[in-house]
């Protein structure tokens, strides 16, 4: 009981103060009633309580390794294959209004475009430098709209499938 009465007062608190901090280590944009109103810079941030929201999203640089996925390749070979990426958030605007955890967001869209591109592929081309140009550029252009920076995306494991598995 004590807990809730707590956590709203908390809320309440937050949303009552005429300020807020940004750390450091985030980007952050003013809402007011709900609406965009600019980029914030770190630091002590001033606020009209209960009409404008200061929203947040990490701006460090994440790095992500995809899960191991198995696929064939265009000309029937079963490979195993894992990415390595990092990326930001650039644009603090489209990073916080345009999906709900940017992160997961660019990971799940990452894994996908990875197992795209590999289908569409021979073997013997999966370990050259034009194959991780190509997925750099594609994993860039599909997060650009989030406000992300993809950095680095590359092939941290190819491996060729040791079993086989049989759907019904």
């Amino acid at each position: 009981m004590f807990d809730k009465l707590i956590s709203i007062l908390q809320g309440l608190g937050t949303a009552v103060l005429p300020f807020q901090v940004v750390s450091e280590d985030c980007v952050a944009i003013l809402l007011r009633f709900g609406r965009y109103r600019r980029d914030l810079a770190p630091g002590l941030i001033w606020k009209l309580p209960l009409a404008d929201r200061i929203m947040t999203c990490d701006a460090r640089v994440h790095f992500y390794s995809t899960n191991p996925h198995s696929l064939i390749t265009r000309d029937g070979v079963p490979v195993v294959v894992s990415a390595l990426m990092s990326f930001r958030a650039a644009h603090p605007r489209q990073a916080v209004l345009g999906a709900v955890q940017f992160g997961q967001s660019v990971w799940d869209g990452t894994a996908a475009t990875l197992a795209a591109l590999v289908m569409e592929i021979e073997f013997e081309a999966l370990s050259t430098d034009k194959f991780s140009a190509r997925l750099l550029e594609r994993v860039k252009a599909e997060n650009a709209p989030y406000g992300v920076d993809v950095l680095t995306c590359r092939l941290n494991d190819v491996a060729k499938a040791r079993t086989y598995r049989v759907l019904k």
